[in-house]
């Protein structure tokens, strides 16, 4: 190479971390040679380093269209096209230097990165996975996958990989603040705020310990405080989906403080905010529509009994609970579940593996699948159902009622006659206008039904459809079932469970009532975890009349339904 002697200065200068005096050297050299490969890479490397990589973009690309099969130029050319905007591009490059270099982890790493980028998180999470795989200890690769397990709504699942990540680099504050919103999200809040406190030591001034400590002091009660940290982490530098976080902590706060006018607003920026994101936006919003239009046409009293007399094995006894979420549900499956003859499965319905397991059967969806099960399919969707509820309960079940509590299995309740015809169901009961209030108001996982809680009217209309299906199948489906509403339980609570009880032919046990100590030492992941290790109150009921004149837009979506159920009309 000509110009060598400087060239070498100023790959010594780039050495010592003296960037803007090595780019300098290098323009002048690539001004001398233009075309260099050599000198190309070392300034895109240049102005990679200084966060300039959208102008490397043409510095790589002379490299890359001398040495195709060079992975570190196709890996730094993929880094410099994700800087430039260029995601499609940016991801064929990594995928190239992945190729071309399978066993080193950085290159899975590095396409994840572009893969998050182009909000494909699943496919970046396989790619965070397989860098693991490589090498089981290394930090970047635990760390982002953890902040994508995150990202898409998987709480549980992102804890152990973010403790690991942070037990490898304990002074690295990202993976510690993931860790710390992750534990809250899951109700864990003892550990949140111990992170909290470590992570506000690690990383003074840090955005993200704006909401960290904000949401700290309101568990403390300390109001003032909690207010105005949520206010300044609303306007921080964060990413979409910790603001829409901040939003709907500082909603809660002024929910309880009685602003109700400034906590809707905060709720409804919360929720803007949300449906921009991913797990938002990759999902298919009408998917629950189809699926409930379909069930609606295909339930009858005869398809859900017409292959009954080839079934084998007694499930009995088997209850479905069930119910619109915000209806109360995790509140009477605690109290059920400390009754020493009922197992329950803590929202982890093993009917949902039944289902898949039924469409990659018959390679049909549900509920054409249903129909073309042989018997003997039949029978073992049956069987692996009441295998799984023993590994979900951790209980043989010989003895026990099985409580299979998952809300939106509600509308399921054709296909669970189909093949569990002898199950029963419990249906839970609110006050529709409370809970779809209740659901715009929460921070859930988005998936296919969570979605439509973003704005009042989709979570409107889908409770409406959803409803509508439970009206069908109650006039239509032999399923035995009872209805109890969650203000009748916090009114009369022996009463109600009394009730309850009998129709799944139980005595009454006083363990029942002890269910908010059991409660406190069980792992409950959602979002009423706080609400059932109190004592009940009615704190909640009627609570939409604190926002009438916000919810005036779909009270008539939900008249019929307030009137079905037996509650005051608007």
């Amino acid at each position: 190479m000509k110009h060598r002697k400087s060239f070498l200065e100023a790959q010594k200068l780039h050495r010592e971390g003296r960037i803007s005096e090595a780019e300098r050297r290098y323009r002048k050299l690539i001004r001398k040679s233009p075309g260099s490969p050599e000198i190309s890479f070392y300034l895109g490397l240049a102005l990679l380093q200084s966060g300039r990589g959208d102008e490397a973009v043409g510095y790589f690309e002379t490299v890359v269209r001398v040495a195709p099969n060079d992975p570190v130029a196709q890996d730094h050319f993929g880094q410099a096209l994700l800087a430039a905007g260029e995601h499609e591009q940016a991801i064929a490059h990594h995928m190239r230097a992945r190729d071309l270099a399978p066993g080193k982890p950085e290159n899975f790493i590095n396409l994840g990165v572009a893969l998050e980028r182009a909000d494909l998180l699943p496919k970046a999470e396989e790619q965070y996975r397989k860098a693991i795989s490589l090498a089981p200890n290394f930090f970047p690769a635990l760390a982002n996958l953890g902040a994508v397990l995150y990202k898409l709504g998987r709480y549980t699942a992102a804890i152990p990989v973010l403790r690991r990540a942070h037990q490898l680099n304990p002074a690295a504050p990202e993976p510690l603040a993931t860790l710390a919103f992750a534990l809250e999200h899951t109700h864990q809040m003892e550990e949140a705020d111990r992170l909290t406190e470590k992570f506000v030591a690690i990383a003074p001034g840090h955005p993200a310990g704006l909401l960290l400590e904000g949401q700290k002091q309101a568990r403390s009660g300390n109001t003032r405080s909690a207010s105005e940290l949520l206010r300044r982490a609303t306007a921080a530098p964060l990413e979409d989906n910790r603001r829409a976080h901040a939003w709907f902590e500082l909603g809660k706060l002024q929910d309880k403080q009685g602003d109700y006018a400034d906590a809707f607003q905060s709720y409804l920026r919360s929720n803007e905010l949300m449906a921009l994101a991913s797990q938002a936006t990759g999902v298919d919003r009408d998917e629950m529509f189809r699926t409930i239009r379909a069930y609606m046409q295909s339930s009858t009293a005869t398809w859900v009994t017409e292959k009954t007399a080839q079934l084998t094995g007694d499930l009995r006894p088997l209850f479905f609970f069930v119910g619109f979420p915000r209806s109360g549900t995790t509140l009477m499956e605690q109290i059920l579940g400390a009754h020493p003859n009922v197992e329950t499965t803590n929202e982890l319905s093993p009917f949902a593996a039944t289902l898949r397991d039924a469409a990659n059967w018959t390679k049909l969806p549900i509920p054409k699948a249903l129909g073309q099960l042989t018997a003997d399919q039949l029978n073992r969707l049956r069987a692996n159902f009441l295998q799984d509820a023993r590994k979900i309960t951790g209980s043989d079940l010989t003895d026990r009622c099985l409580v299979d509590k998952q809300p939106l299995n509600i509308v399921e309740l054709g296909p669970i006659q189909f093949v569990l015809p002898e199950a029963a169901a419990i249906i839970a009961l609110r006050d529709p206008r409370d809970v779809c209030l209740s659901c715009f108001f929460q921070q859930f996982s988005l998936n296919q039904g969570m979605v439509h809680f973003l704005s009042l009217e989709t979570t409107a209309r889908f409770y409406a459809a959803v409803m509508e299906l439970w009206n069908h199948y109650r006039k239509i489906l032999p399923i035995r079932w009872i209805e109890y509403r969650y203000e009748d339980l916090v009114a009369d609570f022996e009463g109600t469970v009394s009730g309850v009880l009998d129709f799944m032919d139980l005595p009454w046990n006083d363990s029942v009532n002890r269910y908010a100590e059991r409660a406190r030492s069980r792992d409950i992941h959602t979002p009423s975890r706080t609400a059932v290790t109190q004592a009940i109150n009615d704190r909640a009921v009627s609570r939409w009349r604190n926002y009438a004149e916000q919810m005036t837009p779909i009270l008539p979506i939900l008249e019929p339904f307030v009137r079905e159920f037996g509650y005051e009309p608007s």
